[in-house]
């Protein structure tokens, strides 16, 4: 990895000094880096830049990245997208950089909380990706527009992590904007209760589909008008995966996103 690092910082500059001594009658715009996601559900991430950053140089094995707007091309310019959001019930993998790694860099953050969240996008609407404890090195790779939000690596995972649980050190003032837009955290039902008879209707004496299990959070398709049920995907305890509605009063809304939820007649 070291090796394919320095052949990038070296390809990196000596396109960068290309550019410098090519003369041009107008001003050279940013470059503009695409990384296209290989799964279609991931939108791609856009990165803008004006100056290079050894950081931006560490290699990618799976992404297929375009390089617009240069004076002069930069085909092996490579940078990590967000890596993949883990599912509803999962939880998100422990990740770190080993110690030492971040020493050459001109700029590292340091997480300062107990455990911090890496997510697929610049708030805490966006789904979950990785978490990182306190102590650990964080590789910079970019941040938001207003520097609340920070893009990082850790580990093999990459992601956003909000910037009040980080220390930062050394040059990180021109790590570059990073626009990213991530998998929104759809609205779920947490329902604690072990045992939850899922219904096709609206009331406690319609048809009972299924029972499903408890300590879970199931995703929300709708709820009534009278908010009194919601329309849910829920795992039966046989396994299936069904859609039905569950008594509102079974659990508990969690929408961090916002999200509008549909009204839906039972």
């Amino acid at each position: 990895m070291l090796k394919r690092l320095l052949a990038s910082v070296i390809v990196l500059f000596g396109g960068a000094f290309s550019m410098a001594q090519t003369p041009t009658a107008t001003p050279v715009a940013p470059c503009t880096i695409t990384v296209a996601r290989a799964e279609d559900a991931v939108p791609d991430v856009s990165i803008s830049f004006t100056t290079i950053r050894k950081y931006l140089t560490l290699p990618s094995e799976t992404e297929d990245v375009k390089i617009l707007n240069c004076a002069s091309p930069l085909e092996e310019f490579e940078v990590f997208a967000v890596s993949p959001s883990v599912g509803l019930n999962t939880p998100a993998p422990n990740v770190e950089n080993a110690r030492g790694l971040v020493d050459n860099l001109a700029g590292y953050a340091i997480v300062n909380t107990g455990f911090a969240n890496l997510r697929s996008g610049d708030g805490p609407g966006y789904t979950k990706v990785g978490v990182v404890a306190n102590g650990d090195e964080l590789i910079v790779l970019g941040r938001n527009a207003t520097r609340t939000w920070w893009y990082v690596r850790a580990g093999d995972v990459s992601g956003w992590v909000l910037g009040s649980l980080l220390i930062l050190r050394g040059d990180l003032s021109d790590v570059p904007v990073v626009a990213t837009a991530g998998e929104i955290i759809p609205a779920t039902l947490f329902v604690p209760a072990p045992r939850n008879l899922i219904y096709n209707g609206l009331q406690s004496t319609s048809v009972v589909i299924c029972e499903a299990a408890g300590g879970l959070e199931m995703l929300i398709k709708g709820i009534s008008f009278n908010q009194s049920w919601i329309l849910i995907e829920a795992v039966c305890t046989d396994g299936r995966v069904v859609e039905g509605w569950i008594a509102s009063d079974r659990g508990f809304i969690r929408n961090p996103a916002g999200l509008s939820i549909p009204r839906v007649r039972g």
